[in-house]
């Protein structure tokens, strides 16, 4: 379905939708999507962008602008010959090449297209220490603000179990589904997986998820897309590249540091008016946690000099964040979604938790007690349409 879906301040619905079950052919993995929606209270389409061809793909997230702008998450294609050229090791590119992951902000134009106005692509910022010959190439850990290109992918890391129940949901191409030989476990093109895209208004600062890190990055969104690709100009004067970084040290060369997100989802700033106001909020889905696999929901502060910009440490890398709040179940290992979900605080101070695996929302306060659930069952959901009393009460805040 595209994986994102949210009410605008009228109650129109925007909802990223799919080109395709698994994808648009090319593309063709978890969280595809190619298309977003903007649906009104009675069902009615009145606004539609499509972002699918053979080059880029759209996934995931979506994040509606205070200007009314979106932010959107896309895949982008690099052949293998790109990928090879750019220092990627030849045993880590399959056929199907190599699809950094970028960000586009659209501007409606209903009922039909949008146009593109700023954007921002991992390939811009990269570095990688294998081959001297490479233009990116460089020491991955004296640049932390860049993303290194050598590794192998997050799938290199999944179980059997894991990666079987990933190829029965079409996140990973399967013997059976794939029209020619599955390439190895190191060769999956889905390299970032960015998989949440948050907006920071009072920074003018983007936050992504990036599963296939496992970290969060934070960028600056008061760039052009001329800057956006550089490393200088913008509001911090950083251009396009990193401005935090934060949860597996090693993915950016650090000889220090513990990882600390495991397959994370859902990263973003909690809105002003709420408590923990300008806190990360994240769901740390635990997936390859060495202690035992098991989720949290984390809150965050992140180590600011002055707001927007972010501490170093003494060996030059980004400090660490301070982990002010974790949720976890009492027997840790009965909360444990392995993929999807997310979480959201609440206007009381509790904080709204989705535990996507299982279809399970629940309700926690400051103290870790959970005060409300619902279990979704399959076919469970009504299709009832709301009404014009819901619509109206949703339309006077009763919602908010």
């Amino acid at each position: 379905p595209g994986q994102a879906a949210l009410l605008k301040p009228d109650g129109h619905l925007l909802r990223a939708g799919s080109v395709g079950p698994m994808g648009n052919g090319t593309f063709m993995g978890g969280g595809a999507g190619g298309l977003v929606e903007e649906l009104d209270w009675d069902g009615n389409r009145v606004w539609r962008f499509d972002h699918s061809s053979t080059r880029h793909l759209s996934h995931h997230d979506i994040e509606l602008l205070p200007n009314g702008n979106l932010l959107m998450i896309a895949w982008e294609r690099k052949t293998r010959d790109e990928a090879i050229a750019a220092g990627r090791h030849p045993e880590l590119v399959g056929e199907q090449g190599l699809w950094p992951d970028s960000l586009i902000e659209v501007r409606p134009t209903p009922p039909e297209g949008g146009e593109i106005v700023w954007e921002w692509h991992v390939w811009d910022h990269l570095v990688q220490d294998r081959d001297p010959a490479r233009p990116p190439y460089g020491d991955n850990a004296a640049h932390p603000s860049r993303i290194n290109l050598p590794p192998p992918g997050w799938v290199d890391a999944l179980t059997d179990d894991q990666r079987e129940q990933l190829e029965a949901l079409g996140y990973l191409p399967g013997e059976e589904k794939a029209s020619e030989p599955v390439d190895r476990r190191h060769q999956h093109p889905d390299w970032n997986h960015i998989n949440s895209v948050a907006y920071n208004p009072a920074l003018d600062q983007i936050a992504v998820s990036v599963l296939g890190f496992n970290e969060v990055w934070i960028i600056d969104h008061g760039t052009t897309t001329e800057e956006a690709a550089g490393r200088t100009g913008g509001r911090y004067g950083k251009g396009g590249d990193l401005l935090y970084r934060w949860g597996h040290p090693a993915a950016h060369g650090a000889r220090e540091g513990t990882q600390t997100l495991f397959a994370q989802h859902d990263a973003h700033w909690i809105p002003d008016g709420r408590p923990g106001a300008g806190h990360l909020l994240l769901f740390n889905n635990g997936r390859g946690r060495p202690e035992g696999e098991y989720s949290s929901v984390d809150e965050l502060v992140l180590p600011q000099t002055e707001p927007g910009v972010y501490a170093r440490d003494e060996t030059g890398g980004f400090a660490p964040a301070d982990r002010v709040w974790t949720s976890v179940a009492p027997e840790p290992a009965s909360f444990y979604s392995p993929m999807i979900s997310g979480a959201q605080r609440l206007p009381s101070g509790n904080t709204l938790i989705c535990s996507g695996s299982q279809g399970r929302l629940f309700e926690v306060t400051p103290d870790g007690e959970t005060v409300w659930e619902h279990v979704l069952s399959q076919g469970a959901a009504s299709s009832r349409p709301p009404g014009p009393d819901m619509r109206a009460r949703f339309l006077e805040g009763a919602f908010d």
